[in-house]
C-alpha cells in the first residue's frame, strides 16, 4: 500500500510564504520551494506555491485563523453536530457507511432541525 505525501500548509505559514514572495523579487518557483521546505520542515512543491501565490489576497487579511489549514464554512452547526454523533456511533458498532447513507441521514437531521 502506497502512502500518501499529502502535505498542508496553515494560513499562518501560508501568509508567511505571501510575504517571502512579495520580498524576494524574481525569486524561481523551485528556490521558493526549497525555501518553504527548510522553513517549515515538511515538503512543500513548486504547485503548492503556485496556488498558494494565486490566492494571497485572501492569505494577506488579517482575520483567517492562523492554526487552520482547511477554511469552511459550516452551513448548519446542529446539524454538523448531530451528523458526527450519529457516524461515531456507526463506526464503533462497525457499520459500513455509504455516501448515499451519510447523506440521507444529514437531510433527516437538517429537515428536523428547521
Amino acid at each position: 500500500m502506497a502512502t500518501s505525501s499529502w502535505t498542508e500548509l496553515t494560513n499562518a505559514q501560508r501568509r508567511e510564504d505571501c510575504k517571502y514572495y512579495a520580498e524576494g523579487e524574481g525569486i524561481t518557483g523551485k528556490a521558493f520551494s526549497n525555501w518553504a521546505t527548510k522553513k517549515f520542515g515538511i515538503k512543500v512543491n513548486t504547485m503548492m506555491i503556485s496556488r498558494i501565490l494565486r490566492k494571497k489576497e485572501k492569505y494577506l487579511i488579517a482575520d483567517l485563523a492562523p492554526q487552520e489549514k482547511r477554511a469552511r464554512k459550516l452551513e448548519c452547526e446542529d446539524v454538523e453536530k448531530l451528523l458526527y454523533v450519529w457516524f461515531s456511533s456507526m463506526q464503533e458498532r462497525n457499520v459500513t457507511l455509504t455516501d448515499a447513507l451519510v447523506t440521507n441521514k444529514a437531510k433527516g437531521f437538517y429537515n428536523l432541525v428547521i
